[in-house]
């Protein structure tokens, strides 16, 4: 018997091939409403919070690190955030904090001195020469 992707005449099926929304793991039916910060994946994801540090290098060697990959989990974790920290009844000030300590570092990275031959402080321009 051939399955709804082999005949998309078949009510139940919306979306033909690469522009499917769902990733390829997805079942309605099993998994309920579908949820962007869940990975529904054959392999369950390991947390780095739960390896041993003695396996922690072989977790990390292991991992899939496809342009694919890297672009779901990154995501995943943006859809975790916005629902945990944005998208929430009573709001604080925490992801605003963390939104402007981020533009801070980004900031601070982008205009520091990278130059060995500094001894790392800042040095400014002489804008008037004193006789």
């Amino acid at each position: 018997m051939e399955n709804a992707v082999d005949r998309p005449h078949i009510r139940g099926y919306r979306f033909p091939g690469p522009f499917n929304p769902y990733p390829e793991g997805y079942k309605p039916r099993v998994h309920g409403p579908y949820d962007p910060s869940r990975y529904y994946g054959k392999t369950p994801k390991v947390s780095l919070w739960d390896v041993k540090l003695g396996s922690l290098l072989e977790t990390v060697l292991s991992a899939d690190y496809r342009k694919r990959n890297l672009l779901q989990t990154v995501s995943r974790f943006f859809a975790r955030y916005h629902a945990r920290h944005w998208r929430v009844k009573n709001r604080t000030f925490a992801p605003l904090l963390q939104v402007i300590f981020v533009g801070h570092l980004f900031y601070f990275v982008g205009n520091a001195n990278w130059d060995p031959e500094n001894t790392g402080s800042r040095t400014c321009t002489a804008r008037y020469k004193y006789h």
